[in-house]
């Protein structure tokens, strides 16, 4: 599916010189050699800032370094994207819903971007790929903290029936009040979901009987219960994390409060979304439809939950990459529109 990702996006890799990118483990991913090499094949407008924007990005749990310089990072679309918007503010238009289930339309003017958000749930902290931050257009608008979860080809590379594995501490016990109600039969059977028991010991799976990215669903849920948390004031520890995770947790701890808090998903959809994957059985759908139709219906659960929470919205559909390059058209560098979308 690598293959057929890279043949779709990058044309056999003809654009690329030699040495800019090599091969990496056995799936057939690729990737930049060295990473300092991304401002000169990107031809980054803003150096300084990029150094300080991708410093944030690898600061996530896990390595997060070895796998930006993945072509397909997700990670790294968001940083490209979204790394110079104090530059270049980004003015951005989504519907989201509040603990009333009432729509609501935002125009919203984004000036500061941080990257890989760590919030805390239970275990290990929910990282979120990029949090913008700005303010409504209109005259007195409300702050706004847009919390996003990146992804670029996941969709589709990772289509599959069940998620990873767990905790069972999601759906029972201490720092479950956020998510139990999500894993109950009642709710995921409106999502077309179902639990399994894990093979390992006090975990458990979600099955569908369908082919989407399952595992979307549950980071989706992981990212919804640290929201909740930190709209508690229970920030992630930023003492027990390096330098950098210091500076993130600072930047979105000044402005939360008083603003209205906002969870999405983004996609990169060119191309990659007409790809087809086996819905059940014979039947092919479009990968980006398969996980639009689940991601719509997580969106309409959470908001029916948080009736008793202020200034909490989540956005009510998937958006999209292709719609951040219309609006960011004259100012996004040239050389990275040409390796998302071709020009």
């Amino acid at each position: 599916m690598v293959k057929t990702l890279y043949k779709t996006m990058w044309n056999n890799l003809k654009q690329f010189r030699a040495g800019e990118i090599e091969k990496k483990g056995s799936n057939g991913s690729l990737c930049f050699s060295i990473a300092p090499m991304l401002i000169d094949i990107f031809d980054i407008e803003d150096p300084m800032r990029f150094r300080e924007k991708y410093n944030m990005a690898i600061g996530g749990s896990g390595s997060e370094e070895d796998k930006i310089t993945t072509l397909h990072s997700s990670s790294l679309c968001a940083l490209l994207h979204f790394y110079n918007v104090e530059r270049h503010p980004l003015t951005l238009e989504f519907k989201t819903k509040n603990n009333k289930k009432v729509e609501i339309k935002r125009r919203v003017i984004f000036n500061k971007s941080v990257f890989e958000f760590k919030s805390p749930v239970i275990g290990n902290p929910s990282n979120m790929d990029v949090v913008l931050i700005g303010k409504e257009s209109k005259d007195n608008g409300k702050d706004v903290v847009l919390f996003l979860e990146s992804k670029f080809a996941e969709y589709y590379l990772y289509a599959n029936k069940k998620s990873e594995d767990i905790s069972e501490r999601y759906r029972g016990g201490e720092g479950n009040e956020y998510t139990k109600i999500i894993y109950e039969p009642e709710t995921l059977n409106r999502l077309g979901l179902k639990t399994e028991c894990s093979k390992k010991k006090n975990h458990f799976y979600l099955n569908s009987e369908e082919t989407f990215y399952v595992n979307g669903i549950k980071q989706m849920i992981s990212h919804y219960c640290g929201i909740r948390n930190i709209m508690a004031e229970n920030y992630f520890d930023k003492e027990s994390d390096e330098f950098r995770q210091k500076e993130i947790q600072d930047v979105v701890k000044a402005k939360i409060n008083g603003a209205v808090v906002i969870l999405g998903e983004i996609v990169f959809d060119y191309k990659i979304g007409e790809l087809e994957i086996p819905l059940r059985g014979k039947v092919k759908q479009k990968c980006i439809c398969a996980y639009c139709t689940k991601y719509e219906a997580l969106a309409k659960e959470i908001a029916s939950l948080t009736e008793d929470l202020q200034k909490f919205e989540i956005v009510t559909y998937l958006l999209k990459y292709s719609d951040i390059k219309k609006i960011m058209e004259d100012k996004m560098e040239d050389k990275i529109k040409a390796f998302y979308y071709g020009k």
